[in-house]
């Protein structure tokens, strides 16, 4: 392999701090391997699974691809999500080429990455190192296992974000929860036969949940002749024939059940009890063990006929005015449900988006009036946008990560609240499930330090030697700054799994401030030690301090508030006395 060069990129000049020159053609390079990346990516993030299914309960979810569980403009979030972490990671790789391989050659990690055989035959500064980055990236990433394992994780996070698999298993238990009336103008194709079904099952002796399985075969009976009938206005003819894979087999699963049933009526009829004797008793055990398995069948059907509504409706905008009441009553309250929750995540991806304006607009100021000193030679803007970012990379990627870590342990059943149903605190705190959440954004808060501050001082020096030692001189710093990202994973996820069910309200009020506290501390100590570094380097002065750690304190207060809310909860059920029946 040819020499590494002293400098991380060729400068436009001699003087130290000139920014690197990118030759036009590299650049064209990396824009077509970003688009090829930005193709793979969503092919990548919407029709491969990653996430855990039960493969009775959420077979539906095996069968249908992640992209068609969300509306197109939910989906651009999770996108959003994934393309930013990949994209840089992309990045890092095009424009860090030399010290990625130095890296790789260290770590002897390049015959398994595919790093030696881009390195036998180009120059990191080849035009065209960046394609063929992003094609090892296309290529390559089911077999570098470290690669694939953190790949998986990022696209679960992604998912996550956006509520897949979670909010639809939510939408799925409100439909089950809404049981039926029959003046709801729906018709039951299977009213004749409830009667005599109740009869029979009465003959067999079976008294437990003998009601809700016969209004659990009308409601399935009901439900897919208003959705799956021929006659069937809601959801459309185009939306039928794109999820026709999952239609299918919901379909077959019906018509057998209720083929079954009709079965076991002239079954049962063959071995009707006659002056209380019963002519054969053997078969008689036998049609009772059919009932129950039949019983077993109807909540799997149920289940997935009301996941089937719950996917219909977050793919169908509008709800045509000639539906049927009843349904339309199952169909509004997931609206309710699912805009209730789209319309808080909307407000707190604007609100933080706003929030980053601010930052950009108070530090532009602060160093314009000369507040905050200028680092090197970004000028006011680059100061502006690089405190900008740093609040970004702390905040953004560990609320997220707090915010899906406790979705999944909830929709798994193993999250463990800190105050029970009456508002009081259990003992022992389940304080190894919130040093998880510390850890799960610890981590990648201080990797995406690392790979920030590692761009921001080569962009500072253009030399790799200053770099290098500026780099490991403030790692403390980072630590610190990851510290700060694992406490946001820990109080996002508290705010959004105590704060809106169990906790008292002076909780719900005390967190954000308890946290923007902590940040005050964290920051003033790790300052007090480094002011003698700082006051020469990339910090300057006791207002520089304080004013980071008003913007820092203020973040997490904000994101810890929204945090009570970013994602949509089952609303409490009312009773009505028309379209359908709430229990």
């Amino acid at each position: 392999m040819e020499e590494f060069p002293d400098t991380f990129w060729p400068s436009g000049s001699e003087e130290t701090g000139a920014f690197a020159s990118v030759d036009m053609w590299f650049a064209l390079s990396f824009v077509m391997g970003l688009a090829v990346l930005m193709v793979f990516s969503w092919r990548r993030l919407f029709n491969e699974r990653e996430f855990d299914i039960n493969e009775t309960s959420d077979r539906l979810l095996s069968i249908l691809p992640p992209g068609t569980l969300r509306g197109t403009m939910i989906l651009m979030r999770a996108y959003l999500i994934y393309i930013l972490v990949v994209g840089t990671a992309y990045t890092v790789l095009s424009f860090g080429g030399a010290y990625v391989l130095r890296v790789a050659q260290k770590l002897k990690i390049g015959e398994e990455s595919g790093l030696s055989f881009l390195s036998s035959n180009m120059a990191f500064d080849d035009p065209a190192w960046p394609l063929a980055v992003s094609l090892a990236f296309v290529g390559l990433a089911d077999t570098i296992p470290r690669l694939n394992v953190i790949e998986r994780h990022i696209r679960r996070l992604a998912h996550r974000s956006i509520g897949i698999p979670p909010l639809i298993r939510s939408l799925t238990r409100t439909v089950l929860q809404i049981r039926l009336q029959q003046d709801g103008g729906a018709h039951n194709p299977r009213a004749a036969e409830h009667g005599a079904f109740l009869q029979a099952l009465a003959a067999l002796g079976i008294e437990g949940h003998r009601d809700e399985f016969v209004e659990r075969l009308d409601r399935i009976a009901i439900l897919s002749d208003e959705v799956l009938g021929d006659q069937a206005v809601w959801p459309s003819a185009e939306l039928h024939s794109r999820f026709g894979l999952a239609i299918r087999p919901v379909k077959q699963d019906i018509e057998a059940l209720f083929s079954d049933i009709d079965g076991l009526l002239l079954l049962l009829r063959d071995a009707q009890l006659q002056d209380g004797t019963p002519q054969n008793p053997a078969k008689l055990a036998h049609l009772r063990r059919q009932c129950h398995l039949s019983m077993q069948r109807a909540e799997m059907i149920d289940r997935d006929l009301s996941m089937l509504i719950a996917i219909f409706a977050e793919n169908e905008p509008n709800l045509p005015d000639d539906v049927k009441p009843l349904l339309g009553r199952f169909v509004d309250r997931i609206y309710e449900q699912r805009n209730a929750g789209g319309r808080v995540l909307d407000r707190l991806l604007l609100i933080l988006m706003l929030m980053l304006v601010l930052v950009w607009a108070a530090t532009f100021a602060a160093t314009l009036w000369g507040l905050n000193p200028v680092v090197g030679p970004l000028g006011n803007s680059g100061t502006a946008t690089y405190l900008t970012l740093l609040m970004l990379t702390i905040y953004a990627p560990s609320a997220l990560i707090g915010l899906s870590y406790q979705q999944a342990r909830l929709d798994r059943r193993q999250w463990r609240p800190v105050f029970d149903a009456k508002g009081k605190m259990q003992f022992p705190p389940p304080v190894s499930q919130y040093g998880a959440t510390f850890l799960c954004g610890y981590l990648p808060v201080f990797v995406l330090l690392l790979v920030f501050y590692a761009i921001f001082f080569l962009m500072l020096s253009n030399d790799f030697g200053t770099a290098k030692s500026q780099f490991l001189l403030f790692l403390p710093v980072y630590l610190v700054y990851a510290v700060m990202g694992g406490l946001q994973s820990v109080f996002s996820a508290f705010a959004q799994g105590e704060i809106r069910k169990s906790a008292p309200e002076s909780i719900a009020l005390a967190a954000p401030v308890v946290h923007a506290a902590l940040v005050v501390v964290i920051l003033t100590a790790l300052f007090e030690a480094y002011s003698p570094l700082l006051a020469n380097r990339a910090h300057g002065g006791s207002v520089t301090y304080w004013f980071l750690i008003f913007q820092a304190s203020a973040v997490a207060f904000l994101v810890t508030y929204l945090s009570r809310s970013a994602t949509p909860e089952p609303a409490p059920l009312e009773r009505t006395a028309s379209r359908g029946q709430m229990p």
